[in-house]
């Protein structure tokens, strides 16, 4: 079967906007010491930190029901700490073995993380589909569904190595070890003792990358890179400590590969640059939250994504410039295989959500040093997927973006606005419940002074 948007307003919303809200808080801090031994070798730490607080109370529509007319609703609340700590220290240098010119760095990285997160929630009651009440319903308050501590520490060794060769011939060569060590303790409601799962995973990940120069102005490049998603995530590290057989961290990482092609070259003196690839991109071992059913989790085996981009950038005349970019891709779930003991619908050769097939933009510029500036461009979307099961698609748009300003050697003034026009559509999707319109026309006003 398909769906398709229902005939209602775009600002049709199921929860309740006098009393739903998040309310976000986020410090970051990073510091950089370097000591340059000589002209060719220096030593780099770096030390960041993130501080995020967050709570919120929402209600979400969850499910329609047996006659089409109505949805059915769930209210959260959420308290979120969380604290990031990452250090890396680099050593980054120049040398030669003979005819071959070396550019090196290498680094050890280590991170912490730490996140708790309490939930509440509560059934609400439902309401129409077309024409929703905006009232809370139910007084009641969410009780307590879980409280949980999630901690990670990661290390990671790393080393890359540019060599040249000749000026027609540059090859690079990177290799990174990470090891992703996650602790989650967690107190569901239906417990009455704290549950602590604990996963260690870890993975090296190479790349490759080799240029040939023929002519002074253009360039052929080829590129292979591999990363990965540790078991339980990275910055948002969470360990599913139920009993399901089919959870969260019970599934190894997910894995990413990337091989690309492409041409870039250089026109009208090295004002205009332009860059035609092609790529393939595949996501293996990637985890898909079932929609009927969140609590489970599948591997969809190997997801695809195969495209051709095109980018052109410079100076067209006398304080004209151009930015553009397109991409023609097709993603799709190449392997996807079947759970034997719950009803999961045929995914293979289903497209990737929130994936277009095309999408681009390109905006012309008059950014002279000094003076009025001004900028105009139009952002193209395809049509793509909301849920896995490509069930609802989300039409493609089209939207215009612009800014003015004022340029002073030591201070700057902008007035961008996006979506010009007003244009009504749908921007992004977390499931066939949670769709999100975009913005409607605004208007961003900023002072930048430098000294």
């Amino acid at each position: 079967y398909s769906y398709y948007l229902p005939p209602a307003a775009i600002g049709t919303t199921y929860g309740v906007p006098s009393r739903d809200y998040i309310k976000d808080s986020n410090l970051y801090l990073r510091s950089t010491l370097e000591h340059k031994f000589d002209q060719d070798w220096k030593l780099r730490y770096v030390l960041s930190m993130l501080s995020l607080n967050s709570i919120f109370d929402n209600t979400y529509a969850n499910n329609w029901t047996a006659d089409n007319k109505s949805v059915s609703r769930v209210r959260w609340q959420q308290n979120l700490h969380q604290r990031n700590w990452q250090n890396n220290l680099e050593l980054e240098g120049r040398f030669d073995t003979g005819p071959v010119r070396h550019e090196m760095l290498a680094g050890v990285e280590y991170s912490v993380v730490r996140r708790q997160p309490t939930l509440y929630t509560i059934a609400s009651n439902d309401v129409a589909l077309l024409n929703p009440s905006k009232a809370a319903g139910s007084s009641s308050q969410p009780g307590l569904f879980s409280s949980s501590l999630h901690r990670a520490d990661g290390i990671a060794l790393y080393a890359q190595d540019q060599m040249t060769f000749s000026p027609e011939w540059k090859v690079l060569l990177g290799l990174r070890w990470d090891r992703f060590a996650a602790d989650s303790t967690s107190r569901p409601t239906s417990r009455n003792s704290f549950n602590r799962v604990e996963r260690t995973t870890s993975a090296l990940s190479p790349r490759v990358g080799v240029v040939w120069s023929p002519l002074v102005d253009h360039s052929i490049y080829a590129s292979y890179s591999k990363s990965f998603i540790p078991s339980g995530g990275a910055d948002t590290v969470n360990l599913d400590t139920g009993t399901s057989t089919v959870s969260n961290n019970s599934l190894s990482p997910q894995f990413s590969r990337q091989f690309e092609v492409g041409v870039k070259s250089d026109w009208l003196d090295k004002k205009i640059s332009s860059t035609l690839s092609v790529f393939q991109l595949d996501l293996y071992n990637r985890r898909t939250q079932i929609q009927r059913d969140p609590s489970l989790f599948i591997v969809n085996g190997l997801e695809r994504n195969r495209g051709v981009e095109l980018a052109l950038n410079g100076q067209v005349a006398n304080n004209w410039f151009i930015r553009s970019g397109f991409t023609i891709q097709r993603a799709r779930i190449v392997e996807a295989p079947r759970c034997a003991t719950c009803t999961i619908p045929a995914l293979q050769g289903k497209r990737s959500t929130g994936v277009s097939s095309a999408n681009g933009s390109v905006f012309v510029s008059f950014a002279p040093a000094q003076g009025f500036f001004s900028e105009l461009g139009l952002v193209y979307e395809g049509s793509r997927y909301a849920d896995v099961a490509n069930q609802f698609d989300l039409p493609a748009y089209t939207r215009w973006d612009g800014k003015v300003g004022y340029r002073l050697p030591k201070v700057e003034l902008t007035f961008a606005v996006t979506n010009l026009t007003n244009r009504r559509y749908y921007d992004t999707s977390t499931s066939l419940t949670q769709i999100m319109p975009g913005s409607p026309r605004s208007g961003f006003l900023s002072a930048v002074y430098k000294f």
